[in-house]
Order: C-alpha cells, then sequence, then structure tokens
C-alpha cells in the first residue's frame, strides 16, 4: 500500500476515498446506489410489477 501512496494521483485518489466514507450524507448515497443495483441485478422490480398486475387481474 505504501508504494502506491507515493504516487501522487493515487494518494488523491485514496484522500478523495477516505473523505467520501467520512462523510454520512455520501454514504447514505452509495448506499442507497448499491442496493439499486442489486434490486436491478436480480430484477426486483419486474417481479414486484408482474405480482401487482396479477392482483390487479384477480380483482
Amino acid at each position: 500500500m505504501t508504494a502506491l501512496l507515493d504516487n501522487p494521483v493515487t494518494k488523491r485518489a485514496y484522500e478523495k476515498y477516505k473523505q467520501f466514507n467520512q462523510d454520512e450524507k455520501m454514504r447514505a448515497f452509495d448506499n442507497a446506489h448499491q442496493q439499486y443495483l442489486h434490486d436491478y441485478a436480480t430484477d426486483i422490480g419486474a417481479a414486484h410489477r408482474k405480482r401487482v398486475s396479477r392482483r390487479r387481474s384477480q380483482r
């Protein structure tokens, strides 16, 4: 890790990463984004829409 931090670009990126992780609001945005990506990947939205349309058709 020390060798990577000798590079100014890598060091700056690491500092930005630490700032990001210490910011509660940014972590909340990241968590929400990660949840969205997970839901999208597992196609929960499509399953929900299918279930809702099935319920509507049963009325």
